[in-house]
């Protein structure tokens, strides 16, 4: 007995020693077999994970941009402000902006991998537009992935630092590589084309990183990268959050999306596409403010005054020209009418008068149907999950991008959606819907999205506010001044000139006083003498010239001026004599100065009854 119980002890500090001795070995990284021993293999699990935590969006990959000059105003697609998207995407290179077609080549060689899509106009330039495709493999601001999101150590060395209360610090050095790259962008074509992607190159290849790792009970944690603290490791109820999502899949997503999307209230609109109608901040007055509940805007009449100020610049990009060009867009549609405001001043500032746009009750009462201040044209449907990214323990809210389609509500939402460039996109392409997903409640769900919608850009170059010499008295027949003193006239591109003979009188300049002489870069104003007899119609004036021309008009007794049109590339004055509340509106210059009766014609839509031309214009006489 007493044998066995010493054969028992030996065999006990012989496995208790062998045991020690490979808790030891282990421990100390010399052996494997322990998660939080100091070997490459823990280490490099632990930067993975670190790194995994840093792939949390598309935007964090590697990628290629092409300098593209953002679609000049009104180019591209019509009324449609440029972005990186398929719906706003559109280049055409050309000698002014690509001398020597290194652009246009990048583009192509984009095209090669079904990124973008090409079409020859008929002019013979070549157009690009961007697919859903490389809208999936983009950034969306215009730089394309070439590799993934997802990095992978490789451990080059490590060493242990310091310990800190009783923690054992080691300072490991590791490169960091994308996991995949793309094939294309490993080819001599990509790295002729895009020398100047050095940055991004180095992303692919990027330097050694020293990392610093904390040891703990079940292994290592990374407390700093390049001296830099990281953020804490992911908690554990992000794994559980892994676990209870199973596999992510395109029609889970399309399914929460859609979701999303369904779901509106007095302030929430998610599937619906609205026709935007202008803000307080877009024009000048709104009576009443539009956004109302959809009750109480189709009870009255909307009203939008745009003043014509003196003192005020209004620029391509100004919001009232933007306004102005789309209220006009309404009015062609039949939808809005306008009115000539005949006001010298709003709050205080000077004015030569405005355009006040209304959009009546029956419309209000029409497209008022959604939550408030949507005007609903029609409806989005979830087309397809463009991308999305896995739920992960370092992405406990992956990010995701869906493709929507657009069903307009009926047919005259339809002639909306045809007669605004920026709608048709929508109809034609679709929009993206962009947002986070979470696991909520047993399911998939969306957690925060936004729609993104193309903007109206539409092009205002050639755009001017009407131009109106107010302080004139009400002429014979015109309604009574309202509360804010406007005339009833119509619109003078409008073509409603019933009835009226449209005379045209076009000049290179007028007569300077005193017998002066233009001199090279100056551009004193010059006159032009104009006497109006009595006609059988009453007559409309088109007075059209470069230089700046003061035209004197005396009106003959009997005779019946309605309106007075002036266009020019300089600026244009009228002084009337003889008769007292003519309105004058100003036209955008079309250099129509050598040719005033195609000018009349585009203004008006009315074939002139006469038209006069001279190099230097003095004088001239209409009706006889």
């Amino acid at each position: 007995m007493k044998k066995l119980l010493l054969t028992l002890l030996v065999l006990a500090i012989l496995g208790g020693g062998g045991f020690a001795g490979w808790w030891y070995a282990a421990d100390r990284g010399l052996i494997a077999g322990k998660p939080n021993s100091p070997r490459a293999e823990n280490f490099k699990a632990a930067i993975d994970h670190h790194l995994a935590q840093g792939a949390r969006n598309f935007y964090s990959q590697p990628c290629v941009s092409v300098p593209v000059p953002p679609g000049t105003q009104g180019g591209g697609f019509k009324d449609t402000r440029f972005d990186h998207t398929p719906v706003g995407f559109f280049v055409s290179p050309d000698l002014r902006n690509d001398p020597g077609g290194s652009i246009k080549n990048r583009l192509a060689f984009l095209e090669k991998q079904g990124l973008l899509q090409s079409s020859i106009t008929a002019g013979g330039s070549t157009e690009f537009v961007m697919t859903w495709r490389g809208f999936a493999a983009s950034n969306g601001n215009g730089c394309f992935h070439v590799s993934s999101a997802e990095r992978d150590a490789k451990i080059i060395g490590f060493e242990k630092k310091r310990s800190e209360n009783g923690v054992d610090i080691y300072e490991v050095t590791a490169s960091a590589q994308p996991k995949s790259i793309e094939a294309w962008a490993q080819t001599p074509e990509f790295k002729d084309l895009f020398p100047q992607q050095s940055g991004m190159l180095r992303q692919l290849n990027p330097d050694p990183v020293i990392y610093e790792l904390a040891r703990g009970d079940t292994g290592f944690t990374v407390i700093t990268e390049r001296g830099q603290p990281t953020r804490s490791p992911a908690s554990e109820q992000a794994a559980i959050t892994v676990k209870l999502v199973g596999k992510l899949t395109a029609d889970r997503v399309k399914a929460a999306a859609q979701s999303y999307i369904a779901r509106t209230s007095e302030h929430v609109a998610n599937n619906r596409l609205c026709l935007q109608l202008p803000g307080a901040h877009e024009v000048d007055q709104i009576t009443p403010d539009p956004r109302v509940t959809a009750s109480t805007a189709a009870a009255t009449d909307l009203s939008f005054d745009i003043y014509n100020l003196i003192n005020r610049e209004l620029r391509d990009g100004d919001p009232r020209l933007r306004s102005y060009a789309f209220l006009r867009r309404l009015e062609t549609l039949g939808i809005a009418r306008s009115e000539l405001l005949n006001y010298s001043e709003f709050n205080g500032a000077p004015a030569q008068g405005g355009v006040r746009f209304v959009l009546p009750r029956s419309f209000t009462e029409r497209f008022a149907g959604g939550p408030r201040g949507c005007y609903v044209l029609g409806t989005l449907q979830v087309e397809e999950a463009i991308r999305f990214m896995p739920f992960s323990t370092g992405q406990p809210n992956p990010p995701f991008t869906a493709r929507l389609a657009l069903t307009p509500v009926d047919e005259d939402a339809k002639r909306i959606i045809a007669a605004f460039g920026h709608y048709s996109r929508v109809a034609e392409a679709g929009a993206v819907l962009s947002g986070t997903l979470n696991y909520k409640d047993g399911e998939l769900q969306v957690g925060h999205a936004q729609l993104r919608l193309p903007t109206f850009h539409p092009d205002v170059s050639g755009l001017r506010l009407p131009v109106i010499q107010t302080g004139l008295s009400r002429p014979p027949g015109a309604a009574p001044l309202g509360a804010r003193g406007f005339i009833s006239v119509p619109n003078a591109q409008s073509g409603s000139l019933t009835g009226t003979a449209v005379h045209a009188i076009g000049v290179y300049e007028g007569r300077l006083p005193g017998g002066l002489r233009r001199e090279a870069g100056s551009h004193p104003e010059g006159v032009v003498n104009v006497t109006v007899h009595p006609t059988r119609d009453p007559a409309v004036l088109y007075l059209v010239a470069y230089e700046p021309v003061n035209w004197v008009l005396q009106v003959r007794p009997g005779a019946r001026l309605t309106r007075i049109i002036t266009s020019g590339y300089h600026a244009q004055r009228v002084t009337v004599q003889g008769a007292a509340g003519v309105p004058v509106v100003t036209t955008p210059y079309r250099g129509e100065h050598s040719d005033p009766f195609n000018g009349a014609l585009r203004v008006t839509g009315v074939k002139p009854a006469s038209a006069q031309h001279q190099y230097s214009g003095a004088s001239f006489e209409v009706g006889r």
